[in-house]
């Protein structure tokens, strides 16, 4: 049976078409999935099955990798730039090995090479101006494969400091 369309928009749910059942008839779930969920209210004719679509951490098994700047990273985490106030740009990817990679540009526009900052990400790393009284600090952070929020906090002298497990995202 095909699930009908329904407006599911500000739940977070989205309707999709298909569930991967196994021999067994159960779900299955890998890195991405499908359940099976049921409407709980209204009246009993409309009580259909619905599908949701699950992304748990990681990527797809179908991950690409793309490369820049003779760097490999996994595609689907994408390229982070931050622009610092001398007009340089710190970029920042999530490598195949899954280390958070770093590279900047001097004062000439030359790019450095790819320098590891470790960690073990399963999302892309953005940056975020933790410090707004000091435009040259910034934290670059990235979840793990559990969901647990790490960062990396840049001071003022362009020093990291070493990986920081946060309870809450964005706290300072």
């Amino acid at each position: 049976m095909r699930p009908r369309s329904t407006d599911l928009s500000g739940t977070g749910i989205a309707p999709v078409h298909r569930a991967g059942p196994d021999e067994d008839g159960a779900a299955q779930l890998g890195r991405r999935g499908s359940v099976q969920v049921r409407q709980v209210q209204g009246p009993a004719e409309e009580r259909r099955p619905y599908f949701l679509q699950v992304e748990l951490p990681g990527a797809a098994p179908e991950a690409s990798n793309c490369s820049r700047g003779g760097g490999v990273y996994i595609c689907e985490y994408g390229v982070t730039s931050h622009r610092l106030p001398n007009g340089t740009t710190q970029e920042f990817i999530v490598g195949t090995d899954r280390a958070v990679w770093t590279r900047w540009t001097d004062s000439d526009g030359d790019w450095s090479g790819w320098m590891s900052m470790g960690g073990r990400a399963w999302s892309t790393a953005p940056a975020y101006d933790y410090d707004t009284s000091d435009p040259w600090t910034f934290r670059v952070f990235y979840y793990d494969e559990t969901g647990e929020y790490w960062g990396r906090n840049r001071d003022h002298d362009g020093n990291w400091s070493p990986s920081i497990r946060y309870d809450l995202s964005l706290n300072g």
